[in-house]
Parts: structure tokens; sequence; C-alpha cells
């Protein structure tokens, strides 16, 4: 009985260590992506004021529709897709934008196959830092998603131009990227694209209602996240968008250690 309880407080005692070390590790990785890019005053505002950003999927990523999943450059204006209720939802408009200028706002993350859960998504997923997933009833972007392994941020080398493309609904939405639950266009009036002007009348409406609250994608939030999930062994000051980020990097750890 002796041996068992020491054996669990050793067990316990490896997993808050593994815990903190997570959170202090990967707090101290997006201090130095802030201070590396001599950007750390981007993170404070969204990435498209000024050049290139926004929430978007790259082309090639297969979108749910009633017909089967197509490829998001494929579809067009009045096509259906299946949002994450399982509803068939007409398409308003589709965003297109095309960039040569490779940088850490517009580079590509990459969100492996089975990261986010059992084939969720069911192949490599690639967004922009700032598109969001539906996990836990709140809309969490790519950038906070990152833990160095199973969802990494891509590398300049990898691309000579990024091709990026949203969806946009009646309203804001949810839909299934390569099985992944993803936001449709928030039409709050930022039309980062290309084609801005084509196909649709703008409303004008600046506030449009969100799907799901949204967490802050700034560094300054993502690394006080971090070191809440460090310091939770020792008092648990966590919130809800803390847990699904220690949720998948554990997962991570886990289909390594496999």
């Amino acid at each position: 009985m002796v041996k068992l309880n020491e054996t669990r407080a050793s067990e316990s005692r490896q997993a808050n260590y593994k815990t903190t070390r997570r959170g202090l590790v990967a707090a101290a990785a997006v201090f130095a992506a802030m201070v590396s890019t001599r950007k750390a005053h981007a993170f404070s505002r969204p990435p498209w004021e000024g050049h290139p950003g926004g929430n978007c999927v790259l082309r090639g990523t297969h979108v749910l529709t009633p017909n089967g999943e197509i490829r998001v450059e494929d579809l067009a204006i009045g096509d259906h897709i299946t949002t994450v209720d399982g509803t068939a939802k007409p398409i308003k408009w589709i965003g297109r934008r095309s960039s040569d200028r490779i940088s850490r706002d517009t580079l590509p993350i990459k969100i492996a196959r089975s990261a986010l859960g059992h084939l969720v998504p069911h192949a490599d997923l690639f967004v922009s830092p700032l598109h969001a997933f539906y996990i836990d009833g709140i809309l969490v972007p790519a950038r906070n998603l990152v833990n160095g392994r199973s969802i990494v941020q891509c590398s300049p080398a990898d691309f000579d131009t990024v091709d990026y493309f949203h969806i946009e609904l009646d309203g804001h939405d949810v839909m299934l990227t390569e099985g992944a639950p993803t936001e449709t266009l928030l039409p709050d009036g930022n039309r980062a694209f290309d084609n801005w002007t084509e196909g649709v009348e703008f409303s004008g409406d600046t506030q449009p209602v969100q799907y799901a609250p949204r967490l802050p994608a700034n560094g300054s939030a993502v690394i006080r996240s971090r070191l809440r999930s460090a310091v939770s062994p020792l008092i648990d000051i966590r919130q809800p968008g803390d847990g699904v980020w220690e949720r998948i990097a554990e997962r991570a750890e886990t289909q390594i250690a496999a």
C-alpha cells in the first residue's frame, strides 16, 4: 500500500512537472517569436491593419458540402456547404487573396492530421494564423493552438506565394474543412481580399453577431494563457481557452511517445 501511494505521488509530480514545463516552453517560444521578428506591436492589433492578413484557408482545402468534400477554390456563390450542425447553407460570397509577401502574419499554420482529435482534421489542414476553430464552445485562432508538434507555423521556404480563400454565409457560422470545425467569414465590413468589390453588395454592418466567443490572439494574451497553464499545479487560475491548448498539446506529446 505504501509503495502504491509512493508510485501515485511520483506520477503526480511527473505530471505536474510536464504541465509546468509545457507551459513555460510555450510561453518562451511566443515571446521569442515576438522579439525575433521585431513586430511585437503587431500582436496587439489585427494583422490586416497596414498589410495582408485576415482569416482564411489555403488553396486546396476541402470543404464539406451536401455533395461531399469540394476544394474551396472550386466552390462558387450559391453553392451549398454543410455547417457544423448538419445544415446545408448557401454561399453568399467567397473571398480570394494571393500574396508573395511572406511574413509571420501571412504564413499558414499547419494543423496535422488528428491534431484536434481522432481524424480531426482527417488530413493536414493549412489556415491563416487568425482563422479560428470552434472548440469547446469558443472560437480559438490557429495562432493560439501552436504547440511545435502537431500544430506549427510553416516556414517561408515552403511557399513562394500563398493563396487564401474564405467563405461567407448569411451569418457567421462554422463549416467543416478537412473535417475540422472552422469559422466562416465574419461579415464585419473588413474584406482584406483581392476581390473585395466582386459579387456582393455590402451592408456596412460592422458589428455582426459572432457564432461564439473568440479568444484574443495577440501575443501577450497567448503568453498569459501559457503561464496560467504553467502555474496550474500550484494555483489553478486557468480560463476555458487554456484547457483547449493544454489538451491538444498533451495529445501531441502522447502521439509522439507512442
